[in-house]
């Protein structure tokens, strides 16, 4: 891997990250609660969930994941999905008052 930054959508092979722990995106959504499609998780991998990308790395022929970048996806998944339910909550808020206001007499 001499000279250029890994794309945006892989990563370079990491130091701590044994060839063991790599998993196939097959491998990997039978893992998962829901059996996603590998397809589901190569889009996450390329388009993101919630604006949150899947860390994978090509290998040859072949895209992986391992287990812990699968559990940092959901977690940051999970908090751009609250940040976005409490904003909204706070726009409705806002705008229930706004629209109560305008009708009073």
């Amino acid at each position: 891997m001499n000279g250029g930054a890994p794309s945006t959508q892989q990563h370079q092979v990491d130091n701590q990250t044994s060839f063991d722990s790599y998993l196939t995106l097959g491998e990997a959504s039978r893992l998962l609660p829901g059996r996603p499609t590998p397809t589901s998780l190569w889009r996450w991998s390329r388009k993101g969930l919630s604006g949150v990308k899947l860390r994978t790395i090509r290998i040859s022929r072949k895209i992986y994941t391992t287990q812990d970048w699968l559990n940092e996806f959901f977690e940051a998944v999970d908090r751009a999905d609250r940040k976005r339910w409490e904003s909204e909550q706070r726009d409705n808020v806002l705008r229930s008052s706004v629209e109560g206001g305008c009708h009073g007499g």
